[in-house]
């Protein structure tokens, strides 16, 4: 699959800078840094700018630059991003719970989200960031690689959410779900808050004006525009950040960088918010087939009772 590569074993787009995932995998979180832990396309940026805005008073960054800089992609920007941050902000990263090296002095953020629309919005945006859409093939391909783990950051249920649905009730972890943000997002926003520090709970819960803010800057109509050109943007300044580095840059990452330049994305970045998408997209062959996958992955476990909606075969 000419869109991923392995980096010490761990699945990641062929454009990330082996450094950068070699660094994040090394890496260990330290007292006072929050990460926004997530499989991809679990609602990963929504509740980064959350935590953004809760972090900055409910003001928006002023450009992308800004938000990169106090909001850095781990496994993207490398290690070295942290020490530019200047403060306790939230960092992004899609790193396997085992690969990731789960500390019990840093925060974590998880965002779970039900496993048929991450498999939908997952093969959209492969589609998205691959200069050949061919490379990805059809959906049918595409669920089979989801179900074998081949794909970006691995198996969704192995590698992510079942090992954080079974730390969901540690201090340092607040577990949610994608669909319990969309349908009380005030009540999350203000949960986000109180689990970031207590000061910030406190502020939210007292500062109506605040918690506005906040719920404003990352509505998905606020966002919708904003993060239209994201994809070009996060890889634009990885370019600068190497350059101004002396950092190589890969051959394969300017290609990209091209192909985002030179042609508009296929699907934006925020496709769709909708829970229950994927009823729109899978055959109930697709849904026999990823249902048999879940019940065989999470035997013995009641993590799918997060989404009572969902029956398995």
């Amino acid at each position: 699959m000419a869109y991923l590569k392995v980096v010490q074993g761990v699945a990641v787009p062929h454009v990330f800078p082996d450094d950068a995932v070699v660094s994040a995998l090394s890496y260990k979180g330290r007292a006072g840094e929050v990460y926004v832990t997530t499989y991809p396309k679990c609602g990963t940026t929504w509740v980064q700018y959350i935590a953004y805005g809760i972090f900055h008073d409910g003001q928006p960054p002023t450009d992308f630059v800004q938000f990169f800089r106090h909001s850095p992609f781990l496994e993207l920007f490398g290690v070295d991003a942290l020490g530019a941050m200047h403060g306790s902000w939230p960092i992004k990263t899609h790193l396997p719970f085992a690969d990731r090296r789960f500390s019990s002095e840093a925060k974590d953020i998880y965002v779970a989200r039900n496993p048929y629309d991450v498999c939908v919005s997952a093969y959209h945006q492969a589609r998205t960031h691959t200069i050949n859409a061919d490379d990805v093939g059809d959906f049918g391909e595409y669920l089979r690689r989801f179900i074998g783990g081949a794909v970006s950051f691995g198996d969704y249920l192995e590698d992510s959410l079942l090992p954080w649905y079974s730390r969901r009730n540690e201090n340092n972890v607040l577990f949610l779900t994608y669909e319990d943000v969309c349908a009380e997002i005030v009540l999350q926003v203000k949960r986000i808050a109180e689990f970031i520090g207590k000061e910030y709970g406190q502020r939210i819960q007292r500062d109506s004006a605040m918690l506005q803010r906040v719920l404003a800057m990352s509505s998905k109509d606020q966002m919708r525009p904003i993060f239209r050109d994201y994809s070009r943007q996060v890889f634009q300044f990885l370019v600068q950040q190497s350059a101004s580095g002396n950092v190589p840059i890969s051959p394969e990452l300017q290609d990209f960088v091209k192909f985002l330049n030179d042609r508009p994305p296929r699907h934006e970045f925020i496709r769709s918010t909708a829970v229950g998408d994927y009823e729109t997209f899978f055959t109930e062959a697709d849904k026999v087939s990823l249902g048999n996958w879940i019940s065989s992955k999470t035997l013995g476990s009641d993590v799918m009772s997060l989404w009572p909606g969902i029956c398995l075969p």
